[in-house]
C-alpha cells in the first residue's frame, strides 16, 4: 500500500511530509513507516490516513500524545501547512503539486 505522506528528508527535529493517498505510521517500532527512535515517543504512537484530499492524523494511545498546530489532539482532520509535533519532531504537511487550493 502507498503511504500517506512522502517522506522529503531524514526524520530529523523538523521534516516536510507531502500528504498521499495511504496510510503512514509514525513511532519507535521498526515496522513504521517514519522511525523516531527517541524518549517520548511510542512503539506506535501516532497515524496519518489520507485519501482523495482529506486528511487525519490519530493519536494511537501513545503516553506522550500529538500536537496540532500547538494544540494536543486525540483524532483530527488535517491539510497542508499544518504541523504535527511528536516529542521534539515538527512535521510540516505539505500538498503534492497536483493539488490546487
Amino acid at each position: 500500500m502507498q503511504t500517506a505522506l512522502k517522506q522529503e528528508r531524514k526524520v530529523d527535529a523538523t521534516t516536510k511530509l507531502i500528504l498521499l493517498p495511504g496510510i503512514l505510521n509514525i513511532g519507535q517500532a521498526t515496522d513504521n513507516d517514519i522511525k523516531i527512535n527517541e524518549p517520548g515517543i511510542s512503539q506506535y504512537h501516532a497515524r496519518v490516513v489520507t485519501y482523495f484530499r482529506e486528511s487525519f492524523v490519530i493519536d494511537l494511545g501513545s503516553e506522550s500524545g500529538i500536537l496540532l498546530n500547538g494544540e494536543r489532539v486525540m483524532k483530527h482532520s488535517i491539510k497542508p501547512g499544518d504541523v504535527i509535533t511528536l516529542g521534539n519532531h515538527h512535521i510540516t504537511l505539505k500538498a503534492p503539486d497536483d493539488w490546487f487550493y
